[in-house]
């Protein structure tokens, strides 16, 4: 099976663990990083070079997100999904 470099970014960690659990019957699942907020993962996602990002977004929140993440990570891919942590901030 492949392997599957997860990032998690403003996702509950049940949400996330839901997420890579459905993954796991297809590939190997490393999460590699969860960050709190966005600020965190600014300018380390480069370096970590992940092939999937997961994204929360809060209600009423846009995807735009994501495709700032395409424009700098152009072989992940990028899932955003409504289930942010409450409190998180940008």
């Amino acid at each position: 099976m492949a392997g599957l470099r997860v990032v998690a970014v403003t996702m509950s960690p049940l949400l996330r663990d839901v997420v890579t659990a459905l993954l796991t019957d297809h590939v190997t699942v490393d999460v590699v990083a969860a960050f709190d907020t966005r600020a965190e993962g600014e300018g380390r996602l480069e370096d970590i070079d992940p092939n999937l990002i997961l994204i929360g977004l809060q209600p009423g929140e846009s995807d735009e997100i994501a495709s700032s993440l395409l424009t700098r990570l152009p072989s992940a891919v990028v899932e955003a999904i409504l289930g942010g942590p409450a409190g998180w901030t940008n």
